[in-house]
């Protein structure tokens, strides 16, 4: 089992007090009423011994017969263009999406003593990934998104880390043993996480995606972002490490494959501390794979989601002046895999608009929240090449129709014919 990351690290796009649980602890996981998030999941299951009840629709926040599917709920986005003026991206959720995404959050809570959330209170808190990460997704795909008891952000500094982290591991595996079992009939899945999402998935893709073959060939692609160095391979090699036989992605049309990024501004590249204090072994890097340049290289970034709407007290700074729910900047940043002075490496961002463009970088790169260069830019891992991971999808789906992103593209193809719809057992 690979070592925890540091426990800030872990902590992003909101965090907030909760009670933990130890694992096998008894602990009613009833949702909490919150009138600004419009909670619908009031009747959670208890998370009693082992895994909770999946089954219960009220344990997912996307798909599964969920009371209030949020990924399906309107999201507006503009997009800011050279010139300053701004042009309405449609969001719009496909009515027959030819395949499935699962997708685990991130860490949202903060809480003594180390252990495991106990219920799910801080509901908007949770919301700020799922609304800014997966249900951009609903236009590609059906988005399934469960609840589960994360380990807190104390767990990752207990001598305790694995076990929590495999309490929580309980959860993922049940909702994705209900997904399997009660709505994949056959279809073609997404795996989407970040953070201790990714670190989740991870442990799935081990577990359950690479020991299964019925299960493997149905994977489109694992993005798998913010996992720091909880996803390595051997140096100059694709797979190996963290997975057998998953590699990492070089191809865009590349089917069961890893795209994953840490990303971190130029100029703030990650310090010293940066995949040794990961356990990353001598011979290991850490994953980095380009979605704007899967075969490597430097890219521009055609679409950067920003998102407006944070609840939590730790969302990060970013000023892209419109009132919609993203932001959009397409082809002002580039992206590119590089080595820190380690030899590991991350993926670096960088402002580098065209000549004559008016528009100024939303992002202050020199913020404290962002520097020092440890934590980077991973509060904002999905944004950047947000509209890369979602052609990453269509162009795996036979769903990609080549248009410009940045002209308001997004949901040019929410509504894909059958074309591209998953094969059957």
């Amino acid at each position: 089992m690979q070592r925890a990351a540091p426990v800030w690290l872990f902590c992003l796009l909101g965090c907030s007090g909760q009670q933990a649980i130890a694992p096998g602890d008894d602990a009613a996981a009833d949702v909490a009423s919150d009138a600004s998030a419009g909670d619908d999941a009031g009747d959670a299951a208890d998370a009693t011994d082992g895994a909770s009840s999946y089954a219960n629709p009220s344990m997912w926040l996307c798909g599964a017969g969920t009371p209030h599917d949020y990924c399906l709920d309107p999201e507006t986005a503009t997009a800011i263009q050279p010139d300053l003026s701004q042009t309405p991206v449609p969001i719009t959720p496909a009515s027959n999406p030819p395949v499935d995404c699962f997708y685990i959050y991130p860490t949202v809570d903060i809480s003594d003593p180390a252990g495991n959330v106990k219920d799910f209170s801080n509901l908007p808190d949770i919301l700020d990934p799922v609304l800014s990460q997966a249900a951009p997704f609903s236009e590609v795909c059906s988005v399934y998104a469960p609840l589960y008891h994360q380990a807190t952000f104390n767990a990752y500094t207990s001598p305790d880390a694995d076990q929590y982290l495999e309490a929580a591991y309980v959860d993922v595996a049940a909702a994705f043993h209900e997904y399997m079992t009660a709505f994949n009939k056959g279809r073609d899945f997404v795996l989407l996480g970040h953070s201790q999402g990714s670190h989740m998935l991870r442990r799935l893709v081990q577990r359950e995606v690479e020991s299964s073959p019925d299960v493997q060939k149905h994977l489109v692609v694992a993005i798998l972002l913010g996992a720091l160095g909880d996803i390595t391979v051997p140096k100059g090699q694709l797979v190996g490490s963290s997975f057998k036989s998953t590699p990492l992605c070089t191809q865009d049309t590349e089917r069961d494959c890893v795209i994953t990024v840490n990303t971190f501004a130029k100029g703030y590249e990650p310090t010293s501390t940066y995949g040794m204090s990961f356990g990353v072994g001598p011979g290991q890097d850490i994953g980095c794979t380009n979605p704007a340049a899967l075969g490597g290289g430097k890219a521009m970034l055609g679409g950067a989601y920003f998102y407006d709407k944070y609840h939590a007290a730790l969302a990060p700074p970013v000023t892209t002046g419109v009132s919609t729910t993203f932001g959009v900047f397409g082809d002002y940043f580039t992206g590119q895999c590089v080595p820190n002075a380690n030899g590991y490496s991350f993926f670096e961002v960088d402002a580098e608009p065209n000549a004559g463009d008016k528009r100024t970088n939303p992002v202050p790169f020199g913020n404290l929240l962002y520097t020092p260069a440890i934590l980077g830019l991973h509060l904002l891992d999905y944004s950047f090449p947000m509209q890369e991971l979602l052609d990453a999808v269509r162009k795996r789906t036979g769903t990609y129709d080549g248009g410009s992103p940045d002209a308001g593209d997004a949901g040019a193809a929410g509504d894909a014919s059958d074309a591209g719809d998953a094969a059957a057992d």
